[in-house]
Protein backbone atom coordinates (compact mmCIF):
# COMPACT_ATOMS: atom_id res chain seq x y z
CA UNK A 1 0.00 0.00 0.00
CA UNK A 2 0.90 3.37 -1.22
CA UNK A 3 1.04 6.14 1.38
CA UNK A 4 1.68 9.71 0.82
CA UNK A 5 2.37 12.62 3.21
CA UNK A 6 1.45 16.09 2.60
CA UNK A 7 3.72 18.64 2.63
CA UNK A 8 3.18 21.37 4.91
CA UNK A 9 4.26 25.11 5.39
CA UNK A 10 6.61 25.56 7.82
CA UNK A 11 8.30 28.94 9.26
CA UNK A 12 12.09 28.80 10.65
CA UNK A 13 13.30 31.48 12.32
CA UNK A 14 17.14 30.90 12.13
CA UNK A 15 19.47 33.50 14.22
CA UNK A 16 22.77 34.14 12.71
CA UNK A 17 25.59 36.50 14.32
CA UNK A 18 24.96 39.85 12.84
CA UNK A 19 28.67 40.33 11.68
CA UNK A 20 28.31 37.00 9.35
CA UNK A 21 24.94 37.89 7.98
CA UNK A 22 26.16 41.37 7.06
CA UNK A 23 30.10 39.99 5.83
CA UNK A 24 28.91 36.58 4.76
CA UNK A 25 25.46 36.69 3.53
CA UNK A 26 26.27 34.50 0.56
CA UNK A 27 27.45 31.41 2.77
CA UNK A 28 24.46 32.20 4.85
CA UNK A 29 22.06 31.68 2.37
CA UNK A 30 23.64 28.73 1.06
CA UNK A 31 23.89 26.80 3.92
CA UNK A 32 20.05 27.21 4.83
CA UNK A 33 19.17 26.40 1.16
CA UNK A 34 21.66 23.62 1.25
CA UNK A 35 19.11 22.41 4.72
CA UNK A 36 16.46 22.75 2.64
CA UNK A 37 17.63 20.90 0.10
CA UNK A 38 18.85 17.87 2.19
CA UNK A 39 15.22 17.73 4.04
CA UNK A 40 13.72 17.74 0.73
CA UNK A 41 11.99 20.90 1.27
CA UNK A 42 10.57 23.53 -1.45
CA UNK A 43 11.83 27.35 0.17
CA UNK A 44 8.67 29.72 -0.73
CA UNK A 45 10.73 32.99 1.07
CA UNK A 46 14.07 33.65 3.09
CA UNK A 47 15.12 36.53 3.76
CA UNK A 48 16.48 39.17 6.62
CA UNK A 49 14.19 39.46 9.44
CA UNK A 50 15.90 42.00 11.49
CA UNK A 51 18.97 42.64 13.99
CA UNK A 52 18.25 42.35 17.54
CA UNK A 53 19.78 42.30 20.91
CA UNK A 54 19.92 38.85 22.45
CA UNK A 55 18.38 38.76 25.53
CA UNK A 56 21.56 36.44 26.71
CA UNK A 57 24.69 35.61 25.00
CA UNK A 58 24.78 32.87 22.49
CA UNK A 59 28.36 31.40 22.00
CA UNK A 60 29.49 34.72 22.68
CA UNK A 61 27.69 37.19 20.63
CA UNK A 62 25.07 39.79 22.01
CA UNK A 63 23.32 40.66 19.26
CA UNK A 64 22.18 38.98 16.52
CA UNK A 65 20.46 38.64 13.13
CA UNK A 66 16.92 37.13 12.41
CA UNK A 67 16.88 34.96 9.22
CA UNK A 68 13.09 33.94 8.19
CA UNK A 69 11.86 31.38 6.02
CA UNK A 70 9.34 29.91 4.51
CA UNK A 71 9.38 26.75 3.42
CA UNK A 72 6.71 23.70 2.84
CA UNK A 73 8.16 20.03 4.01
CA UNK A 74 7.03 17.10 4.99
CA UNK A 75 6.64 16.73 8.87
CA UNK A 76 8.89 14.01 9.37
CA UNK A 77 11.73 16.02 7.83
CA UNK A 78 11.63 19.06 10.79
CA UNK A 79 13.51 17.11 13.12
CA UNK A 80 16.21 16.94 10.31
CA UNK A 81 16.61 20.62 9.84
CA UNK A 82 17.01 21.31 13.48
CA UNK A 83 19.90 19.00 13.66
CA UNK A 84 21.55 20.14 10.57
CA UNK A 85 21.39 23.70 12.26
CA UNK A 86 23.42 22.45 15.32
CA UNK A 87 25.76 21.11 13.15
CA UNK A 88 26.03 24.19 10.97
CA UNK A 89 28.39 26.67 12.60
CA UNK A 90 27.21 29.67 10.69
CA UNK A 91 23.98 29.27 12.03
CA UNK A 92 23.46 29.79 15.63
CA UNK A 93 19.84 28.81 16.58
CA UNK A 94 16.44 27.38 14.82
CA UNK A 95 12.45 27.76 15.57
CA UNK A 96 10.31 26.15 13.30
CA UNK A 97 6.62 26.42 13.51
CA UNK A 98 4.00 25.48 11.45
CA UNK A 99 2.60 28.44 9.52
CA UNK A 100 -0.49 27.04 7.61
CA UNK A 101 -2.71 30.31 8.33
CA UNK A 102 0.25 32.59 6.63
CA UNK A 103 -0.70 33.50 3.29
CA UNK A 104 2.08 34.19 0.21
CA UNK A 105 1.38 37.66 0.82
CA UNK A 106 2.58 37.48 3.89
CA UNK A 107 5.30 35.55 3.78
CA UNK A 108 6.64 38.28 0.92
CA UNK A 109 5.80 41.07 2.91
CA UNK A 110 8.60 43.69 3.63
CA UNK A 111 10.46 42.49 6.77
CA UNK A 112 11.56 45.10 9.39
CA UNK A 113 15.48 44.76 8.09
CA UNK A 114 14.36 45.38 4.77
CA UNK A 115 12.33 48.57 5.28
CA UNK A 116 15.43 49.74 7.56
CA UNK A 117 17.43 49.23 4.19
CA UNK A 118 14.73 50.98 2.65
CA UNK A 119 15.02 53.77 5.03
CA UNK A 120 18.72 54.29 4.82
CA UNK A 121 19.21 53.89 1.28
CA UNK A 122 16.39 57.07 1.09
CA UNK A 123 18.22 59.15 3.81
CA UNK A 124 21.36 58.38 2.31
CA UNK A 125 20.27 59.68 -1.33
CA UNK A 126 18.07 63.00 0.53
CA UNK A 127 21.77 63.32 2.08
CA UNK A 128 23.64 63.28 -1.19
CA UNK A 129 20.57 65.22 -3.06
CA UNK A 130 20.97 68.06 -0.10
CA UNK A 131 24.95 68.12 -0.15
CA UNK A 132 24.58 68.62 -4.50
CA UNK A 133 21.83 71.39 -3.52
CA UNK A 134 24.00 72.98 -0.71
CA UNK A 135 27.50 72.94 -2.81
CA UNK A 136 25.52 74.33 -6.19
CA UNK A 137 23.97 76.99 -4.32
CA UNK A 138 27.33 77.94 -2.57
CA UNK A 139 29.13 78.33 -6.23
CA UNK A 140 25.83 80.34 -6.74
CA UNK A 141 25.99 82.50 -3.94
CA UNK A 142 30.06 82.92 -4.66
CA UNK A 143 29.33 83.60 -7.64
CA UNK A 144 26.60 86.42 -7.11
CA UNK A 145 29.10 87.41 -4.48
CA UNK A 146 31.93 88.19 -6.78
CA UNK A 147 29.55 90.22 -9.02
CA UNK A 148 28.55 91.94 -6.08
CA UNK A 149 31.60 92.97 -5.14
CA UNK A 150 32.81 94.00 -8.83
CA UNK A 151 29.69 95.99 -8.98
CA UNK A 152 29.62 97.40 -5.29
CA UNK A 153 33.23 98.63 -6.08
CA UNK A 154 32.38 100.21 -9.19
CA UNK A 155 29.51 102.09 -7.45
CA UNK A 156 31.85 103.03 -4.79
CA UNK A 157 34.95 104.25 -7.54
CA UNK A 158 31.69 106.70 -9.08
CA UNK A 159 30.41 107.93 -5.90
CA UNK A 160 33.60 109.22 -4.78
CA UNK A 161 33.91 110.73 -7.68
CA UNK A 162 30.19 112.60 -7.58
CA UNK A 163 30.05 112.96 -3.99
CA UNK A 164 31.04 116.26 -2.34
CA UNK A 165 32.44 116.85 1.01
CA UNK A 166 28.42 118.51 1.83
CA UNK A 167 27.20 115.18 0.87
CA UNK A 168 25.37 116.75 -2.67
CA UNK A 169 26.46 115.11 -6.08
CA UNK A 170 27.94 118.09 -7.73
CA UNK A 171 31.52 116.90 -6.37
CA UNK A 172 33.44 120.13 -5.29
CA UNK A 173 31.52 122.77 -7.37
CA UNK A 174 29.24 125.25 -5.18
CA UNK A 175 25.71 125.13 -5.46
CA UNK A 176 25.77 128.44 -6.07
CA UNK A 177 28.05 128.34 -9.10
CA UNK A 178 25.49 126.32 -11.27
CA UNK A 179 23.65 128.16 -13.58
CA UNK A 180 19.70 127.46 -13.20
CA UNK A 181 16.79 129.09 -14.35
CA UNK A 182 14.30 130.28 -11.32
CA UNK A 183 12.35 127.80 -12.76
CA UNK A 184 14.21 125.07 -12.62
CA UNK A 185 15.25 126.11 -9.03
CA UNK A 186 12.99 123.77 -5.78
CA UNK A 187 10.57 125.78 -4.55
CA UNK A 188 11.83 126.30 -1.31
CA UNK A 189 15.20 127.79 -2.91
CA UNK A 190 12.91 130.10 -4.67
CA UNK A 191 11.31 131.83 -1.88
CA UNK A 192 14.36 131.63 -0.17
CA UNK A 193 16.06 133.52 -3.18
CA UNK A 194 12.90 136.05 -2.95
CA UNK A 195 13.56 137.17 0.35
CA UNK A 196 16.45 138.05 -0.44
CA UNK A 197 15.67 140.26 -3.23
CA UNK A 198 13.09 142.09 -0.74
Amino acid sequence: MLSTTLKRVYEAMFLVDSADATARWDEVEAAIKTIMERAGAEVISLQKWDERRLAYDIAGRKRGMYILCYFRAEPSVISGVERDVQLNELLLRVLVLKAEHITEEDMNAPTPAQRKEVAERKAAEEATRRSSEESSHRATATAEGSDDEENSADVEEGTDEQDGDDGSDYGDADITDIDMDEEELPQSKQAADEEEKE
